[in-house]
């Protein structure tokens, strides 16, 4: 064994011969600061211990790159044979329709048998199933925790509400200290046993990234990772008063009021290394990447802080090291994008969506996207599909930067955050009488199950008890407990199914939770998506005893969408599936029971080769072995999480990467363009997810002649039902009479219950001319709500600039502040509102306005008043 002399002389060694004078002194400067935190013994024998960390950490790292090299390969060429099956199918527009499905899906059939991958098995896809596996995976042993210890009772719900959110943070950081670390030092035994598996499944997500071609390795006293506001750290040195004003850049005050801020923080010695004495100035050279987010771009090699010296590396590596946990949280309390719990599950988010990108495009997904494209360029030089191929160029990028997350790293603009208020105003006044309109989440949860072979009877019967959660210990809560369904719903709000909503925390946030519970919106979106699920699950289990050529053709057509053929199949029925009550469900965890010969046997039928082990010791040959044999059954696990975490979107429709990058063409979240077009397709989102996932699967999803004209009409029926039942229900609740419409213009009540299912999309709004699902009018449909109330608001200042009469002036006023009130457009409150504030105001301002405005509603809509405002108002 060499001697810690040894050690020292071997990595002084390997860097004298260096030229890069920059190079020898940040490896010095390292090994300075290492030997300089140790304890006990003598400074040369700290030098030693140190000295042997690096090179054996050197040695890690060649080995990885040397690894990365060989994966990497592989993965570009299994990319390489899918858009060869794509061009198999399509000469023309395969090359395109490959690489978007292997970025964001597509609902064309694409199976390649050689990659055995799938077109709907995506980078997308597989982040969503990585965060259904990850926050999922951490919430279900909350939940399975409380189940056996009653002491525990209520652990998952303890951590959705927050209440314990700080003790928690501070076990986390005591966890990750090792011998150092005191656990327990809060007296909360809940919030370590949440630290805990907080802990587990960020090791988990180490783990997976690792294997994809990350080098992250464990980071002492580390609570989460810090996401910086940018509009935060821009007014450091603000007034309290002028922190919401709109302005442009930032002034020497402010970053040093920053440093000021921050330098007290920190665990100087740490962070800075030999350089401590010049902290102050290198936090002022970091501010500036911190500012316009440079700091947040995408790097995949080591996407976690590791290293300690951030003394010459201030623009590469940012690490900040805190005292302690108090000093994290009070930091993160001035300049953090997110609440500490909402910063842990943005970190597992992002890192899911990395590992997706990484699962595809190898260790470096950027350049191997270059080179993809690039490759289909020269391989199409000269035939009608270049051109093709040229023209996507751009779509593609716009989906890339969505997937990798380079569109959503925020930029620091005023302006945008008072959009995001304004917006959010909006859903709070908007989306009130939502879930009537929600009803058609039926239809889209019916046709879907269609698409994957469920009969008619199996995917409607459960209409009613659908809405409902299920009591504990029941069928549904725990086939739902299996599927790690709805979890993500309850950790973030369900805003996502109409707009885009990853503000900062704050007081308005926890309003529009507020507003997404109470007004019922959060649980039928979670429950309804749960049954639908759940009977993907069961309807799946009910094949389990078929040969996967006995599959009906839409069954084995969507599995092998996500990459299940034949030989998936096979493997995934060598073990017993999930018995729940009397029936059989095929959920993802059933991946991780199969034995070690059925794995090495599909390996082997892949033709996949083990990783070369030549000059390894017997225990790391034995090691590497197993990690391969897990990892083939996580990647089979994972495929099953990305089908139901899909295809549960679909179901009940929520907007995904791909209508993303369509919609706001992968301008930068907070970028000038980006918030115009926010504003400008505000509530679009829903009717551009019909037309992509509803309507682009009946079209392009394989049905065929007749098969596919039965389910269009399907479609179209049930939706104009559900939304007739809708209009009818908000009818009630406006105090009109439900019947009315029929009775007096019968096909346009019926035209309203077609545009208000939804099936129309937006394109009904303008064609005949009703109001949206969610109540806007044509105008507010086509500009956005917030721009739509900017008429209203030139009228009001037109009357009062012409004076044109307080009466006048007062009745725009008061229906404009009635628009645009939040809470007050709900089931609950409405016609309390209406009936009891707002008419009878109207009234007083105009007398005669109600008779007249039930006079006109009569005669152009056919409406009637079952409770006439003349007569509550006198």
């Amino acid at each position: 064994m060499a001697s810690d002399d040894d050690c020292l002389e071997n990595i002084l060694n390997s860097i004298k011969d260096r030229r890069d004078r920059k190079f020898v002194q940040d490896r010095l400067d390292e090994l300075d600061e290492r030997a300089s935190n140790r304890k006990g013994g003598t400074y040369r024998e700290a030098l030693g211990q140190a000295a042997t960390e690096m090179l054996q950490e050197e040695a890690e790292r060649s080995s990885v790159r040397r690894r990365n090299i060989r994966i990497d390969a592989m993965k570009y060429r299994d990319l390489q044979n899918f858009v060869s099956a794509g061009v198999a199918r399509d000469p023309v527009k395969g090359w395109h329709m490959a690489l978007e499905a292997s970025l964001v899906g597509i609902n064309t059939p694409l199976f390649d048998p050689k990659s055995r991958h799938g077109g709907q098995l995506s980078a997308a896809a597989l982040g969503l199933a990585a965060q259904r596996s990850w926050i999922g995976g951490a919430v279900a042993d909350m939940a399975r925790l409380a189940s056996k210890d009653p002491r525990m009772e209520g652990l998952d719900s303890l951590f959705y509400s927050r209440k314990i959110e700080t003790q928690v943070f501070i076990e986390r950081y005591e966890l990750t200290r090792g011998p150092a670390g005191n656990p327990g030092r809060t007296n909360s035994p809940q919030a370590l046993e949440i630290a805990k598996i907080l802990e587990k499944w960020d090791r988990a997500r180490v783990d997976a990234l690792n294997n994809e071609g990350a080098w992250i390795k464990d980071y002492s006293g580390y609570v989460t990772r810090t996401f910086h506001d940018p509009d935060r750290l821009r007014v450091a040195g603000r007034p309290a008063g002028l922190r919401m004003m709109p302005y442009k850049g930032f002034t020497d005050a402010d970053r040093d009021a920053w440093v000021a801020k921050t330098l007290p923080l920190l665990n100087v010695r740490r962070t800075f290394g030999p350089q401590a004495a010049d902290a102050q100035n290198i936090l002022m050279k970091m501010y500036g990447g911190l500012v316009d987010g440079s700091h947040l771009d995408m790097t995949i090699y080591s996407s976690e802080p590791t290293v300690a010296n951030l003394a010459a590396k201030e623009s590469a590596h940012r690490v900040l090291h805190f005292k302690d946990a108090e000093s994290w949280l009070e930091y993160n309390k001035m300049f953090g994008r997110f609440d500490p719990t909402d910063a842990w599950l943005y970190n597992m988010r992002t890192s899911a969506n990395h590992f997706g990108l990484m699962k595809l495009y190898g260790s470096k997904p950027r350049e191997t996207f270059g080179e993809i494209v690039n490759w289909a360029k020269n391989s199409t030089m000269g035939t009608p599909a270049h051109e093709s191929v040229k023209a996507w160029e751009n779509a593609l990028d716009n989906r890339f930067k969505v997937v990798s997350g380079e569109a959503d790293r925020p930029v620091g603009n005023m302006w945008s955050n008072i959009v995001n208020t304004v917006m959010a105003v909006q859903r709070m006044s908007k989306l009130g009488l939502t879930p009537f309109a929600m009803l058609s989440d039926n239809a889209t949860i019916s046709r879907e199950l269609a698409r994957q072979g469920v009969d008619f009877v199996t995917r409607n019967e459960s209409f009613f008890s659908g809405y409902f959660q299920g009591a504990q210990g029941s069928e549904k809560r725990e086939v739902a407990e299996l599927l790690h369904t709805g979890i993500l719903g309850r950790l973030r709000q369900v805003t996502a199914r109409y707009d885009i909503s990853d503000a900062r925390h704050g007081t308005l946030a926890k309003l529009e939770s507020l507003f997404f519970k109470i007004s019922g919106i959060t649980a039928m979106t979670e429950n309804k998506r749960a049954d639908a699920e759940r009977i993907m699950a069961y309807w799946l289990g009910k094949q389990r005893d078929k040969a996967f050529g006995d599959l009906g053709y839409r069954e084995s057509t969507m599995l092998q969408q996500f990459g299940i053929g034949q030989k998936e199949w096979d493997l995934l029925r060598t073990v017993e599936w999930n018995k729940v009550g009397n029936e059989v469900y095929l959920t993802p965890d059933i991946a991780q029971r199969i034995p070690d010969a059925n794995v090495q046997a599909y390996l082997a039928s892949r033709s996949l080769a083990p990783e070369p082990m030549a000059n390894l010791t017997p225990e790391t040959q034995a090691k590497m072995a197993a990690d391969r044999l897990d990892r083939a059954r996580t990647d089979l696990a994972m495929k099953l999480w990305a089908y139901y975490a899909e295809r549960g979107q679909y179901a009940v429709l929520e907007v995904g990467a791909r209508e993303k990058a369509i919609m706001y063409q992968g301008t930068q979240s907070g970028s000038p363009v980006n918030t115009a077009l926010r504003l400008l397709l505000q509530f679009k989102q829903f009717p551009f997810t019909m037309i992509s996932k509803t309507w682009g699967s009946e079209v392009y999803g394989g049905g065929k002649g007749m098969d596919r004209v039965a389910g269009i009409v399907e479609l179209i029926v049930t939706t104009t039902l559900f939304g007739m039942v809708a209009n009818a229900l908000n009818d009630v609740v406006k105090g009109l009479d439900p019947t009315a419409r029929y009775r007096n213009k019968p096909a346009r009540a019926i035209a309203a219950g077609f545009i208000r299912g939804g099936a129309a999309s937006i394109y009904g709004d303008f064609l005949l001319g009703e109001w949206s699902r969610h109540g806007q009018s044509p105008l507010e449909a086509l500009a956005g709500p917030t721009l739509g109330q900017v008429g209203q608001a030139f009228e009001i200042w037109s009357d009062i600039t012409h004076l044109r009469g307080a009466d006048k002036t007062a009745g725009h006023a008061l229906r404009f502040a009635r628009n645009n009130l939040p809470f007050g457009n709900m089931i609950y409150t409405k016609a309390g509102i209406d009936y009891l504030v707002y008419y009878r105001l109207m009234e007083m301002i105009n007398p005669g306005y109600l008779e007249r405005m039930e006079r006109t509603m009569k005669e152009k809509q056919g409406q009637e008043f079952w409770l006439r405002p003349t007569q509550v108002s006198r």
